[in-house]
Formats: C-alpha cells, sequence, structure tokens
C-alpha cells in the first residue's frame, strides 16, 4: 500500500497537553510512541435531501455503537461540500423546512497509541499502516451508521432518500482529529473498503464478446429489460451487501422465480395449449396452483416436462426457497445467512434451467 497523503489543517501548533510516553528504540533511532486520550475521524456522507427544521442544524445525535463513541451532526461545511459536489449543503424549501445534502459522522476512539518524533522509514511505514486501519475500521462504523439514520429518516416519511440497504456516499477526504480542536489532518488514498473477489465470480465480467452484443441492448432497437433476470439482480445484489439484507434478498429471488416460471410456460407452450395457460396463470383464485407445482405438473401438463423428474435435488432446494419465501413473508422470519444465499443460489440455477427448455 502506498503512503498515506496527510495534509495538515488549520493551526498545526502541536498541543500543549501533557500525554505519557516512551521510546521505543525503532531501527535504532530515538521515536516516541505516544498515548492519545481520545482520537477520532470525521467522515461527510451525502443525503438526497434530508427534510430538516431549523433548529435542528445546530443540534447533534450522540451514542454508542461498535465500541466507539458516535456524533451526527447536521450541520456542515458549506464551501467544503460546494467544492466537492458542485451544490450547496442546505436549500431553504418554501414550506420553511430546510433541506440538507449531507451530514458528517464523528467516530471517537479512546487510549490509542501513536508514533511521533524522530522516526525511521519502517516506524513511518507501521504509523501510516496504523492509520490506514484507524480510518478503514472507522469508516465502515461511520457508513453504517450513515445508513441506518437515512433509514430512519426514509421510515419516518422522507422516501426520496433512498432504497432500503443503499449505502451513502463518501464527499470528500476523511478528517482526523488526535482530541485536539485545533489539530487536524485531512487525509487521503485510504482504501476504505476490501475487496472481496470470491463474490464477484469472472463470468460476470465483461467479455469482448459481451461489448460487441451491447449497441443493440443500448441503441433504438433496444429490448426490453427481462423482469425476472432484473428481479435475481436486485436479489443478489441484497445479499452482496456487508451486512447483507437477506429478507429483502430471498423476497426478490423468489418473485424472480415465479416470473421467470411463467413466462417460459407462455413463451414454450404450444398454441393450442397457450388459452389454457393463460386460464391457470391469469386467475390464480380459481385455480389454486403452488408456485413449485408450476415446475412439476404445471410444466409436465404443458411441455411433458418437469424439474422434480430431471433433478430432484433441485427440485427440492427450489421448494424450499419458496417456503422460507413465505416465512418471510407470512411471520416476518430473518433467514440465516446460509439458508438465504443456498436459496438464492437455487434460483440461479433453475434460471438456467429454464432458459435451457
Amino acid at each position: 500500500m502506498g503512503r498515506l497523503r496527510i495534509h495538515p489543517a488549520g493551526n498545526q501548533q502541536r498541543p500543549s497537553a501533557s500525554r505519557r510516553s516512551y521510546d521505543s528504540g525503532t531501527d535504532g533511532l530515538k521515536s516516541k510512541i505516544r498515548l492519545v486520550p481520545t482520537r477520532y475521524s470525521e467522515f461527510c456522507f451525502k443525503v438526497n435531501g434530508l427534510l430538516v427544521l431549523g433548529e435542528t442544524l445546530g443540534s447533534a445525535i450522540r451514542f454508542e455503537r461498535d465500541g466507539s463513541r458516535i456524533e451526527i451532526r447536521f450541520r456542515i461545511d458549506d464551501w467544503a461540500f460546494l467544492r466537492a459536489t458542485g451544490t450547496s449543503a442546505t436549500e431553504k424549501q418554501s414550506n420553511g423546512a430546510i433541506s440538507i445534502r449531507g451530514i458528517n459522522v464523528l467516530v471517537f476512539e479512546c487510549t490509542v497509541s501513536a508514533l511521533e518524533g524522530g522516526l525511521s522509514e519502517s516506524a513511518e511505514d507501521e504509523a501510516d499502516e496504523e492509520l490506514s486501519n484507524f480510518l478503514r475500521r472507522t469508516y465502515q462504523t461511520a457508513e453504517g451508521v450513515a445508513a441506518d439514520f437515512v433509514e430512519c429518516a426514509r421510515l419516518r416519511g422522507q422516501p426520496w432518500l433512498g432504497v432500503h440497504g443503499q449505502r451513502p456516499e463518501l464527499v470528500g477526504d476523511p478528517r482526523v482529529s488526535d482530541g485536539h480542536a485545533d489539530h487536524w489532518l485531512d487525509v487521503d488514498g485510504v482504501p476504505y473498503r476490501n475487496p472481496e473477489p470470491q463474490q464477484c465470480p469472472v463470468e460476470a465480467a465483461i467479455s469482448p464478446d459481451v461489448v460487441s452484443s451491447l449497441a443493440g441492448l443500448l441503441g433504438d432497437e433496444r429490448p426490453e429489460l427481462p423482469i425476472a433476470e432484473t428481479l435475481l439482480a436486485d436479489a443478489l445484489h441484497f445479499a452482496w451487501l456487508n451486512p447483507p439484507d437477506l429478507q429483502r434478498a430471498v423476497l426478490m429471488a423468489a418473485i424472480g422465480c415465479e416470473v421467470k416460471v411463467k413466462a417460459r410456460l407462455r413463451e414454450k407452450v404450444s398454441a393450442e395449449g397457450l388459452p389454457l395457460i393463460d386460464l391457470l396463470l391469469g386467475n390464480p383464485r380459481d385455480w389454486s396452483v403452488a408456485a413449485i407445482a408450476l415446475f412439476d405438473k404445471g410444466m409436465f401438463a404443458a411441455l411433458h416436462r418437469s424439474l422434480k423428474s430431471e433433478n430432484r435435488e433441485l427440485y427440492k432446494r427450489v421448494s424450499q426457497m419458496f417456503e422460507l419465501r413465505n416465512r418471510i413473508a407470512h411471520l416476518g422470519e430473518r433467514p440465516n445467512e446460509l439458508a438465504a444465499k443456498d436459496a438464492i443460489a437455487a434460483v440461479r440455477e433453475v434460471f438456467r434451467w429454464l432458459d435451457e427448455l
């Protein structure tokens, strides 16, 4: 990892507060490790027009989370926000409320160590790594706090703030304080999130063959996006989030699966059998057909194919997926990660089976 780019901000006079320190003797040089009573980082996150009253701007929300003290501030640096985004941080509405486009989240950690003094190159690398870990750790906490805060506001009647599970966008670079307001550091070049390549299959990468077909999918004659595949992609997205939204992932996958099997039945059935399929699928109250039955009796009646006969194990997994969907929809069950991800994997597999009919 490259050296962090650290930019002093504000008054650079070293605080005079006494701090316990001791010699580290790193590489034979006289360096110091000082114990800092409190250090904190500050992150600005973009929000899509959060509506507040004027008197709210000067207030803050304070609480504890993940072993750290947290503070959310509504009043942010308007000039810095304008420079980073091209828009003002606040806008007054005709009804007297104020629309704000950013919030600051501060994460405090107590009793941390920091290297200072005549540092060797290896000691500086150690300090850089420690600061990088601090920023990565506090960023993950701050991002989760910002997302949950936006969700609370969304549920209180501000749906324009986005969809559930959407991660907030970081504005500008974070700042780190060693506990003294006049001793700030602006820091950039920090890799906040570790990539998770195991969740990014290589077959999903854009290949030259895909590139050549994109023009037809994006131009004037472009087809409509397939709704079943769109729902499955949404399900995979919610399962991929950190932390994952497993309830929504399973619900999206189940809806996509039902849409997919019904669409394929209509596409593959003969002209003579289409009226019967339309009758069965178009009048669910008159003809009680469970979704899983479409993969067995319904499929056999229309196409003389049956997932149950051809792949009993996959049929069982799809059946368990629909059962899990029902428990979520009717009982509010929160599935465990293993069951939810297997349910979604089963839907992906059955999509491939349906495409091969």
